[in-house]
């Protein structure tokens, strides 16, 4: 198969509750982590003991397996030693006591794209199935999936853009991901993509964000309690360190939050916005008001609908 050519890291998804902030490595020492790969490349259930998957992270000597969160969402992500690129993204469901997929995504370095130019450019498509039951096997049915269908990978992006495309048809139709691209290129920032959907704020849990302030990358997480909003967010391209948030959310949706002064608690920025077209998007506005900037937040990890 021609992926087979690639680096490729493979990635799936469980939502569950806990949501915790930002994407962490979950580990067999990971005190809030539902899953893990054990010593045998196993995928262990970390609360039960029980094994989900034997042989998931024995990919040879080219290659590591790491479980991911995503805020509520479990990913586990195949990523080769190799200097290229690539990853199968697999967001996982759950059919009564089975946990399988349905939809797989294949992100790469586009190798013509890229051609000629400083920094590598990236493109991406997604496949959907039927209902699969996760084991052993689930790298090459993945591969296959996305081998044995036709979609017409239109656009490539990468640095200083922050976002990727993904075909969806043999037309040509994609679907847009969030991707804070490194200037180095050649490392996808799976840790901050976000390719799901905001349809609204948890009524009580902690929501994690990737998406711009004006055009710089940021990472946002806020924790929801009945009509209260407090959180941090940072800004990915800079090294800034955490930027703490209060405000409020109203009953049809809309925030207000205040950027806070860690020392002095006073209000050094404001954030008001809404939740529409799958994002929560509006205005950041200096405490002077002399500038504002659109905003635009996606929540972590892989769209797994």
């Amino acid at each position: 198969m021609k992926m087979l050519a690639a680096h490729i890291i493979c990635v799936f998804f469980v939502s569950l509750s806990a949501p915790t902030r930002a994407a962490v490595i979950c580990d067999s020492t990971s005190k809030n982590c539902k899953f893990f790969i054990n010593n045998s490349g196993a995928l262990i259930d970390a609360t039960s003991g029980k094994t989900i998957a034997l042989d998931v992270g024995n990919t040879g000597m080219m290659a590591d397996v790491s479980v991911y969160r995503y805020g509520a969402q479990y990913t586990l992500i195949r990523e080769s030693n190799s200097n290229d690129h690539a990853i199968i993204a697999v967001p996982i469901s759950q059919n009564g006591n089975d946990i399988g997929f349905k939809i797989a995504y294949y992100i790469s370095i586009d190798m013509i794209a890229s051609s000629g130019k400083q920094q590598a450019k990236w493109s991406g498509k997604k496949v959907i199935s039927e209902f699969r039951k996760i084991n052993g096997e689930i790298w090459t049915t993945s591969e296959k999936l996305l081998d044995n269908v036709a979609i017409k990978i239109t656009h490539a992006s990468g640095f200083p853009e922050t976002t990727i495309y993904i075909a969806t048809d043999e037309l040509g139709d994609s679907e847009h991901c969030f991707a804070p691209f490194r200037k180095d290129g050649n490392n996808f920032p799976t840790e901050f993509i976000s390719c799901r959907k905001v349809n609204t704020l948890l009524t009580d849990g902690e929501n994690v964000f990737s998406g711009t302030i004006g055009n710089i990358p940021v990472e946002m997480a806020l924790s929801n309690r009945g009509d209260s909003l407090s959180g941090k967010y940072r800004y990915l391209r800079q090294n800034s360190g955490w930027i703490d948030l209060r405000g409020v959310i109203s009953k049809n949706g809309e925030v207000s939050i205040g950027e806070l002064d860690r020392s002095t608690e006073a209000v050094t920025a404001s954030f008001s916005g809404v939740v529409r077209d799958g994002a929560l998007s509006g205005h950041w506005v200096s405490a002077d008001g002399r500038r504002a900037l659109p905003f635009e937040l996606y929540v972590q990890g892989f769209a797994d609908n």
